[in-house]
């Protein structure tokens, strides 16, 4: 509870005048305050870095969305750019500028430093690539002989004597130390010194830390998967804290410190009067507006007074007695989210803590409202999809003043309904909690119209409106599925899609079986509930079309690494937790519901969780995968099934300057011996889909073809295997033959901004694509040819047509302008028997 409560004034000037190529605006000062707004930086950015160099703030480097971030033209900037010029602050007098110099896609993420005030320069360290930016000259200079720098430096920096010599230290949030020698412009490897903060189970990365007293304080950690997963840790950050000595005997110069109040992913340190200060962060998907004050002498923390805006992926520096803070993602309110609630509104925060005598207690929880219900049908019945006698599971949250959940359940055509009742499930992620229900509706009779309608009951009831569904043939053999994903924050454009997905699914369910969908991941940025509540239920004139869709009919849901394994995941759905019978066993215990497999009629479909391949879960689904693939082959051979798809989130064959480059490392789905291998080998898999890259691609109908690092900088290109094999006839708007290879189509164009491609002689062997776009052969770039779109496959017994449809958005309200115009069938394949 709060000792009083906190004042926040808010200020912003708007004295705007343009000097040259740079924008100047003028800010208040108020002295009075423990936390005062200084509106907002000029361009929206997150990963990015505060440096102080006398009283003024640069900001440098980051990243910005386009599509998070429609209409951005504040304070006079009217370009938005994926990676924002520097800007500056002068803490003293109030200005601010924004410059013509930006540091590039490399330096998202970077750590930006400096060796000395009287240096004009201000260096720019990220993935083993350095700049130096002369502040005087306003020019910036890549340096070719930076030494030994470790790969992926976001994080903390800060002047230590070592051995009687001064250098500059690097914390990368990889918990790797990197070393800078001013005196020749190198990072060095010093043997003296243990270069990595100590293993800890689950937490690998997002560590963060200031240099006091020759001392470096490191926070807090990103949640990692070890070789097993304890449910109750999944997506839970770290609460550790650490502090190094460069001058201690090596082997000692780490020592754990008591742990931090709360858990704590990502957070930025600044020192006031000898005081560490771990300002906001992330949990479990969640934003987190905290700040604890660390005391040295005591190994103490107190929660001091929250920021006004929670906020990760954001910058901190200390100037004189105050921390200044820009804004990385913020969730704002919901009408400034409007258009997506994966945001970085660029709000700069000044915090005065040694006026600040707030203390709060840690760990104090709030409650979902419930009011959204995010109802969703669901398939947790491997065995009963089709057939005589079939279920389907609702799934809905609801506030934790709920004490039971219902569904009331009729044939449409009824007229009394039958209440169906369960208790619900408590959970929490980070400082929210929520209860969830899924409730099964079993014995269903097939190809029947039923209507329902859920509530939560208790002190502050809730209810749906009435819903219909439709259950399926005892065995379709020809129907409509949609297969999207990566919606990100783009909840208008998901919504969009939606309106023609539902109408397509509509039509069907009127002469035959309703069919279904399956999203391929990336629902919002963090798996937290105010982003799931965007994606249900985002709306335009107070009609929302991803609601009804979601309520009316199945969906199969991907995890994608978005998703984070956050609680939110496993509880607003319901999976199947054991294999169709005459099937393998899902070899899942301990991970239920990671992977599964239905039989929709004479399509096998297999749902798989990717982007852990060094961990036990991944080994345990391969296993499983293979066999199942070999009982689908046997299935196939006995025409008791005629197609097989596989869905996943991480793509496999993609030229996205995106994640070309990490299809072996980040997901390891091109190893040997792993997925890519197993489904050669299967001659099983009629098509795969994945998304993760924001673009459209497509495969031919393949086997065969690799991808391997050939750069020290992890540059990866395709390349042929002996036996690699390409169906001609399968390109654009082709035919393929069933059993010769499998289709892969990275389908990512359900909200998320685009990302653009690599020329083709850049990707190595390009024999295996058979279409993509955006193509930067042809002058497309994600910006000015976005790609939204979803795909409709056609089922029947001799064939699987499978079509990208895009739709333009320049029909939205933000995206006027913002597509090239084409709406129709993008590109198809017609697999044949």
């Amino acid at each position: 509870m709060r000792k009083r409560i906190m004042l926040l004034t808010i200020t912003f000037v708007m004295i705007v005048t343009l000097l040259g190529s740079n924008t100047v605006v003028a800010l208040t000062k108020n002295d009075n305050q423990i936390m005062t707004l200084h509106g907002n930086l000029f361009h929206p950015r997150r990963g990015h870095s505060n440096t102080v160099v006398g009283d003024i703030m640069w900001i440098t480097g980051g990243r910005a969305y386009y599509s998070h971030y429609l209409g951005w033209g504040q304070d006079g900037i009217k370009d938005f750019v994926d990676f924002p010029n520097i800007e500056w602050i002068n803490l003293k007098t109030g200005e601010k500028g924004y410059t013509d110099i930006g540091t590039g896609k490399d330096y998202y993420k970077s750590t930006a430093f400096i060796t000395s005030e009287d240096s004009p320069y201000i260096y720019i360290a990220a993935k083993k690539r350095m700049q130096r930016f002369d502040r005087e000259k306003m020019e910036i200079t890549t340096m070719k002989d930076i030494g030994v720098l470790g790969n992926w430096n976001t994080g903390s920096w800060g002047k230590m004597n070592i051995s009687g010599k001064d250098y500059i230290v690097l914390l990368g949030e990889d918990g790797f130390i990197s070393i800078f020698d001013p005196t020749i412009e190198k990072f060095i490897q010093l043997d003296s010194i243990d270069h990595e903060v100590p293993p800890a189970s689950l937490v690998d990365y997002g560590y963060s830390g200031v240099v006091i007293d020759n001392k470096f304080y490191i926070f807090g950690g990103g949640v990692s998967i070890a070789e097993t997963i304890d449910e109750d840790e999944e997506g839970e950050a770290s609460t550790m804290a650490w502090v190094f000595d460069p001058n201690a005997p090596k082997g000692t110069q780490w020592k754990q410190l008591s742990d931090l109040p709360a858990p704590t992913d990502a957070p930025f340190v600044a020192a006031v009067n000898g005081k560490a200060y771990i300002i906001g962060g992330r949990n479990m998907g969640e934003f987190l507006p905290s700040v604890y004050e660390y005391t040295i002498e005591t190994d103490t923390f107190l929660r001091k007074s929250d920021l006004p805006y929670a906020t990760q992926k954001h910058a901190v520096a200390a100037y004189k007695d105050s921390i200044w803070i820009t804004c990385g993602y913020t969730w704002g309110t919901e009408q400034e989210n409007k258009l997506g609630f994966r945001m970085h509104h660029p709000h700069i925060m000044e915090y005065r803590p040694l006026i600040d005598d707030v203390i709060m207690q840690p760990g104090e929880m709030k409650s979902i409202k419930g009011d959204k219900m995010n109802i969703n049908l669901t398939w947790c019945d491997p065995n009963k999809v089709t057939g005589k006698k079939q279920t389907l599971s609702i799934n809905w949250l609801a506030n934790t003043s709920s004490t039971e959940g219902v569904v009331y359940l009729r044939k449409k055509g009824a007229v009394k309904f039958k209440a169906i009742k369960q208790k619900p499930t408590y959970f929490y992620m980070g400082p929210t909690e929520a209860h969830a229900y899924n409730i099964v509706l079993k014995n269903l009779a097939p190809d029947t119209f039923y209507e329902y309608y859920a509530e939560s009951k208790g002190p502050n009831p809730v209810k749906s409106e009435i819903y219909t569904f439709k259950t399926n043939p005892v065995k379709p053999d020809i129907f409509t599925f949609m297969v999207y994903g990566d919606s990100k924050a783009q909840y208008d454009i998901f919504n969009d899609l939606n309106g023609d997905i539902l109408k397509i699914l509509d039509e069907s369910a009127k002469t035959g079986a309703p069919g279904f969908t399956a999203f391929t991941g990336d629902y919002g940025g963090n798996g937290a509930f105010i982003e799931y509540d965007a994606w249900f239920n985002y709306g335009v004139d107070g009609k929302s079309n991803s609601k009804e869709l979601l309520a009316r009919y199945p969906m199969i849901h991907v995890h994608g690494n978005h998703e984070r394994l956050a609680p939110t995941w496993w509880n607003m759905f319901n999976f199947p937790v054991k294999a169709m019978k005459g099937w393998p066993d899902l070899n899942n215990k301990g991970y239920e519901e990671y992977w599964f497999a239905y039989n929709y009629g004479n399509v096998h479909i297999i749902s798989l969780m990717s982007g852990y391949p060094n961990q036990e879960l991944h080994r345990l689904q391969l296993e499983w995968f293979k066999n199942d693939l070999a009982k689908a082959k046997k299935a196939k051979e006995a025409e008791e099934i005629d197609w097989v798809v596989v869905l996943l989130h991480h793509s496999i064959y993609t030229t996205s300057t995106g994640h070309m480059h990490d299809v072996l490392e980040t997901a390891g789905l091109m190893r040997e011996g792993d997925l890519v291998d197993i489904i050669d080998t299967s001659g099983a898999v009629d098509v795969v889909f994945t998304a993760h890259d924001h673009n459209y691609e497509r495969t031919k109908n393949i086997r065969g073809f690799r991808s391997k690092v050939t750069t020290e900088l992890g540059e990866a290109r395709y390349y042929r295997l002996d036996n690699a094999y390409v169906e001609e006839g399968s390109g654009r708007c082709g035919e393929a033959t069933v059993g010769k290879g499998t289709i892969f189509i990275t389908s990512a164009g359900a909200g998320a901004q685009n990302r653009d491609l690599y020329p083709i002689e850049e990707v190595g062997d390009s024999s295996w694509l058979a279409f993509r776009k955006n193509n930067p052969d042809i002058s497309e770039g994600a910006s000015t040819h976005p790609v939204h779109h979803y795909m409709k496959i056609e089922v029947t017994p001799d064939t699987l047509t499978i079509k990208a449809i895009e739709k333009d958005s320049g029909h939205l309200v933000g995206w006027e302008g913002a597509d090239d115009g084409f709406s129709g069938i993008l590109d198809s394949v017609t697999i044949k028997k």
